[in-house]
């Protein structure tokens, strides 16, 4: 009797031990590897913040691939597999280089074989995601044919195609987008695009019902800090330290987030009106100009009329450091190679959005440079007066902005990363 007891209880105490490992097992899987636990249920793993939903990566400025956009990682395929794309708000179509290629760049991770994902689908030609697309065909096979043109001469065409994305924690299934083979891009190593436009084929307007067409980032100030972009809102965090402008849409460009500048001041004190570039509110809205907000584009781009005034003002106030040749388009350029950085006084630039906001630019939002010796005032001129109006990545620099597209209005937070 006693013997069968103790029997009894070792084989209990096994399965209890069975199961403590078993448990132990699968904790060790969702935190060490690439696929969590709810990747493998096929269940989605969003994090509730009040009544939405968000989910974050860290974003941060691709000096490693030679270009100072903006990078994030994500994960594509079952199983998945990360690719490094630029973050570009000024594009619809997500889109990677694909095996078979026809014509491909050299890019820093292993190019995408979306037929070793078991998640990978094609999507017919005469489907409404095809008809989504502005430029598109059909291939012998009926499959869907996309093209995108980029205003700098990249290009990417191949076919639109489905799978399944992780961004952050969270799973997106069937998520469409473009599987290049045939692409030339500007930004050398990175493996394609992250479209945050308005367009129907962009991962905001694919993650609607999840994410409630909200998205926020913060691009850091320099290589090597990490900024975040998340997709869905912190309430608690947008309401305290967020000042909303309207979102306009351009009935001609209707994916883009257009806002109205107001003015834009250089040293002095808005208050006090001095002094400032545009000379009434109505100066840049005569031609019926409004701003782009693009982080896909580096540099600002503004009317003729508008830089010089911004330029020459700047170098009044920088008439004491040494120059330095041009960079670019960039023609306003120092040295100061003979300074600590404490010591170089650069005269403050504030932009004013239409609804009162006002937001001072971070020093990294005003110089742009690859060493001390060359500095340059990050601003360009159009060549045209009708020509868009861009407020680029630099510019951008350490705010929270949040794109709140169901309200129409785009959000900017002093502070929201250094």
């Amino acid at each position: 009797m006693a013997t069968s007891s103790s029997i009894l209880c070792c084989y209990t105490l096994f399965i209890i031990f069975f199961f403590f490992l078993l448990i132990l097992h699968m904790l060790l899987i969702e935190k060490n590897s690439l696929v969590s636990v709810r990747w493998l249920t096929g269940e989605y793993h969003l994090n509730p913040l009040g009544s939405s939903v968000s989910a974050t990566v860290p974003i941060e400025e691709g000096v490693f691939f030679g270009t100072h956009k903006f990078i994030v990682t994500i994960y594509l395929g079952s199983p998945p597999s990360p690719y490094s794309l630029v973050f570009d708000t000024g594009s619809d179509v997500t889109w990677m280089q694909c095996i078979p290629c026809e014509k491909c760049y050299p890019q820093k991770d292993p190019i995408y074989n979306p037929f070793e994902s078991s998640t990978y689908a094609s999507i017919r030609c005469h489907s409404d995601y095809c008809s989504q697309l502005n430029t598109y065909d059909c291939s012998w096979t009926d499959n869907c044919l996309y093209e995108v043109q980029y205003r700098d001469g990249s290009y990417t065409k191949g076919y639109l195609v489905q799978d399944t994305l992780q961004f952050s924690y969270d799973i997106i299934k069937n998520f469409r987008y473009g599987c290049g083979q045939n692409n030339s891009f500007s930004v050398p190593k990175v493996d394609g695009i992250l479209g945050f436009g308005r367009g129907p084929l962009s991962i905001i307007s694919q993650t609607a019902q999840s994410y409630d067409l909200v998205f926020s980032y913060c691009l850091p100030s320099k290589p090597g800090i990490i900024g975040y972009l998340s997709l869905g809102s912190d309430v608690g965090i947008d309401a305290i330290h967020v000042q909303y402008t309207p979102m306009i849409t351009n009935e001609m460009m209707p994916s883009f987030y257009f806002v109205k500048l107001i003015s834009i001041t250089v040293g002095g004190d808005l208050s006090a009106h001095s002094p400032t570039v545009f000379k009434s509110p109505r100066t840049m809205l005569a031609s019926g100009k409004k701003a782009m907000l693009d982080s896909g584009t580096v540099i600002s781009r503004l009317p003729p009329i508008t830089y010089y005034g911004i330029r020459n003002t700047f170098r009044k106030y920088m008439a004491n450091y040494p120059r330095a040749p041009s960079w670019g388009i960039l023609d306003t350029c120092y040295n100061f190679t003979n300074y600590q950085d404490v010591n170089v006084k650069v005269p403050r630039i504030t932009f004013e959005f239409d609804g009162g906001v006002i937001i001072k630019l971070d020093i990294s939002g005003i110089l742009l440079g690859t060493t001390k010796s060359k500095q340059c005032l990050a601003f360009a001129a159009n060549k045209y007066a009708s020509d868009k109006v861009i407020i680029g990545n630099v510019q951008l620099r350490t705010f929270n902005i949040v794109h709140d597209i169901k309200n129409l209005r785009i959000g900017f937070g002093a502070d929201g990363c250094s």
